[in-house]
């Protein structure tokens, strides 16, 4: 009693604000850690050029071309004039190795030559650095085939088993499937997205259906129901109890399996919490599993705070949380089957309310049809689940395997006509969204007036929320119609020559055909469109001996292949892109590709694409 009177005193009045600051500076002790032990014996403090590398292959994945394999490891130790010297540190390494020699838990000797990680900083390309940086890794090399000796294989870890259970369910759904259909089957049920082409992952982002194609924390919420459904087929035998550990030892392993994204540790955590209120008879609020979710995975990796995952996983559950049973009740339908198709389209919108701003921020669309795609995909994920685990329950009867292979091909070959059917729709998705981050913050200081306005029956704020909301909408549009309307002219830094011009919403791309291959010029192109919407007018090739003459409504563009580069003029302005050192003497404005470093001339393509204003 006398404690309880001390915890109705000021104690528990600041209860709160100390179990704040209490998990903050654990996790500031975590992040001073990794940030410490990222810098002591790292090797990039002691590697110098010649030197040679031992490193443990942590993560091992074929690349696009199946030309090289990308390997993410630990750098053992530096051997430099015969001493060799433990270090720390993680290194991205592409080996040539068409023949996937290289396998996971190896020990690896090779001489590399250390490339920091850096963008190319071309409009609208994904932030490699950003995204690699806050993986621990800062540093990537090319070996060449055979240019490196396999010390030993060391003994598999825990992981490696959850790896290898992904890989023999793989082989299963290759078995019985193929195309795009298996790919797309690999990414929704394991979270192997490796064989996934890129056109269908466009797709799926265009019409606000990412969160199917990857394993996310809806997955796991389908696996739970489909649990729960088996084990109460079986009350006699089952107790709740007994039916919430089950359940939650599934999860954890199909959590680990998947490979443990944000959303995929979100979703464990909360039914982690769910099923120990349950075990212990405790009640539970679903808002403090969810940020007490957030804090254990922060206090683990506080670099996850970072990752668009984490931020898109959350904001999502919280626009749920918040504005769903409002959303929800503002439409009332007697039917159960329409009832049930508005409180997805509900839940949809909630989530699409908080994630718009974080979406803009990275990637500069936004799904028109997004309310489209959730009914018409709104029972995909729960069915395409339940007969991924049936195949794998009877993949071993080649009968039964080869029937519900059948079946799981045609309902995934039925998803991606509908994905293809929106995504081919008028303005299916609209680009060209810049903002800043300031307008990030004031997006979200509206949207949480908006939900206090709204929970407090504010009317009068809401209104005033809902004018302001307008303005900083119609700046953003506007912003966006002013990047689709700029006319420009563009040299991307690329390996290869590849310069584009862009006039009255229509793209001519220049591109040296030997260098550049269709594929990489269309992730280039399609980065550029993002920021500055356009359509493809045409794609002209260059060549050695020839000169290019272009007049297109006011613009006057002229090409000429010389010794070291090309001559440019555009309108009164003339360039020379320097694609080797040996070049003449110019009086022209010199732009140099980024393998020459000549910090005396106009522009050098290492430091970003050159951008130009037509006007």
């Amino acid at each position: 009693m006398i404690l309880g009177r001390k915890l109705d005193s000021p104690f528990r009045k600041y209860f709160s604000v100390f179990v704040f600051f209490f998990w903050a500076s654990i996790g500031c002790v975590q992040y001073s850690y990794q940030q410490s032990n990222l810098r002591a014996n790292h090797f990039e403090t002691v590697y110098s050029a010649k030197d040679q590398l031992v490193m443990k292959a942590v993560d091992v994945a074929p690349t696009s071309t199946n030309r090289f394999q990308k390997v993410i490891g630990e750098v053992k130790a530096v051997i430099s004039n015969g001493d060799t010297i433990a270090t720390t540190g993680k290194l991205l390494a592409y080996f040539e190795d068409e023949n996937g020699l290289v396998k996971r838990n190896q020990l690896l000797l090779f001489t590399p030559i250390l490339n920091k990680v850096n963008n190319r900083n071309n409009p609208g390309e994904f932030d490699a650095e950003r995204y690699w940086n806050y993986r621990g890794v800062h540093y990537q090399t090319f070996v060449p085939d055979f240019r490196y000796v396999v010390l030993q294989q060391e003994s598999a870890s825990l992981s490696d088993i959850f790896i290898s259970c992904r890989i023999f369910l793989s082989k299963i759904i290759d078995r019985y499937m193929d195309g795009q259909e298996a790919a797309v089957a690999k990414g929704l049920i394991l979270g192997d997205r490796s064989s996934i082409e890129s056109e269908t992952t466009r797709m799926f982002g265009n019409t606000g259906a990412m969160h199917i194609l990857a394993v996310s924390g809806m997955h796991v919420a389908i696996l739970v129901l489909i649990l729960n459904y088996v084990l109460q087929l079986f009350p006699q035998y089952i107790t709740k109890r007994n039916a919430a550990i089950i359940s939650l030892v599934f999860v954890w392993f199909y959590a680990l399996m998947t490979g443990f994204s944000a959303s995929v540790a979100r979703a464990a955590w909360m039914f982690t919490f769910i099923s120990g209120s349950v075990i212990l008879n405790r009640n539970y609020l679903p808002v403090n599993g969810l940020l007490f979710s957030a804090l254990i995975i922060l206090i683990i990796t506080p670099f996850s705070l970072y990752d668009i995952g984490f931020q898109l996983s959350y904001a999502a559950m919280i626009g749920i949380y918040a504005f769903y049973p409002f959303i929800k009740t503002q439409l009332f339908f007697k039917n159960k089957w329409i009832r049930g198709v508005w409180e997805g389209v509900a839940l949809g919108i909630a989530a699409q309310l908080m994630t718009t701003p974080i979406a803009l921020y990275y990637f500069h669309q936004f799904p028109n049809y997004f309310v489209l795609t959730n009914i018409a995909l709104g029972a995909y994920s729960i069915v395409i689940l339940s007969l991924g685990l049936s195949l794998f329950v009877v993949g071993g009867w080649r009968v039964l395997g080869k029937a519900v292979g059948f079946i799981l091909f045609w309902v995934l070959f039925s998803m991606l006509w509908i994905i293809q059917f929106i995504d081919a729709l008028p303005h299916s998705v609209s680009e060209g969204f810049v903002i800043a981050g300031w307008m990030i913050i004031l997006l979200y200081g509206l949207i949480v007036i908006l939900y206090w306005s709204l929970t407090q029956q504010k009317y009068k704020y809401l209104i005033m929320t809902l004018m302001v909301s307008i303005v900083v909408t119609g700046f953003i549009v506007f912003n966006r119609f002013q990047n689709i309307n700029k006319n420009q002219f563009i040299i991307f830094n690329n390996n290869g020559v590849v310069f584009a011009l862009k006039k009255d919403k229509q793209l001519v791309i220049f591109y040296d055909t030997i260098n550049v291959k269709q594929k990489h010029l269309q992730q280039l192109v399609s980065s550029y469109q993002k920021i500055y919407p356009t359509f493809i007018k045409d794609t002209i090739p260059l060549s050695n001996n020839k000169t290019i003459n272009l007049q297109y409504d006011g613009v006057q563009l002229k090409i000429n292949a010389i010794q070291g580069g090309y001559e440019i003029d555009l309108n009164k302005q003339s360039y020379f892109l320097a694609t080797s050192s040996r070049y003449e003497t110019t009086n022209r404005k010199i732009i140099s590709s980024s393998s020459i470093d000549d910090k005396t001339i106009f522009h050098q393509l290492s430091k970003g694409a050159y951008l130009t204003e037509i006007y």
